[in-house]
């Protein structure tokens, strides 16, 4: 694999793990249904595991003096997830859609390790452990979807929304986490 082919795939895959982070933010506030409190920390557990990945990915591209995809755009339009369109706000429907981003995503990261071959063991061994992450997200989903799917009662009930809304007000603090922006700003810088 050339270091055009790997900076290739390392943006795509990048451009993949941001779409899914903000996508499982964005569904993290917007589910409904009896299956909010179970879905909400799903999704949310999800979203921040997606963002570690996108530290790793960008992280591999700055070692290796990689050139980074300056087009958000471009990323998100190169994507393999899948995200590509407006889903509904329930939980099943939100289950549904993220489950088949993330078969998308497995398929992704093991068409770029046979790509990879045994070249850059310390790169294979990084995307074996997203990899492993994102089997564990589509087991964890398929496991919430079997659960949702089973029950008849999809309707909202006044506490599930007073729940909802209050959570709005206590986002997820990001302070605990590098901010993504200026790592990504310094990368761009050394290339």
């Amino acid at each position: 694999m050339t270091q055009n082919e790997k900076a290739t795939w390392l943006n795509r895959l990048l451009g993949d793990e941001l779409i899914s982070h903000l996508q499982y933010k964005i569904a993290a506030h917007n589910v409904i249904g009896p299956d909010y409190d179970a879905c909400k920390a799903e999704f949310t557990e999800h979203a921040d595991e997606e963002y570690e990945h996108m530290g790793i990915l960008m992280d591999k591209l700055v070692e290796e003096h990689l050139p980074i995809d300056q087009g958000l755009i471009h990323l998100i339009n190169n994507s393999y997830s899948g995200y590509d369109k407006q889903v509904g706000r329930s939980s099943a429907q939100l289950l549904a859609h993220h489950h088949q981003a993330e078969v998308n995503a497995i398929r992704a990261y093991k068409q770029f390790l046979h790509a990879l071959g045994c070249e850059d063991p310390g790169l294979r061994d990084k995307i074996k452990e997203i990899l492993n992450d994102e089997l564990k997200h589509r087991t964890d989903l398929e496991k919430l979807e079997s659960s949702v799917n089973g029950r008849t009662d999809n309707l909202v009930n006044s506490q599930e929304l007073f729940s909802r809304k209050s959570d709005l007000s206590r986002r997820s603090d990001l302070s605990r986490k590098p901010d993504l922006r200026t790592r990504y700003l310094t990368a761009l810088s050394r290339v």
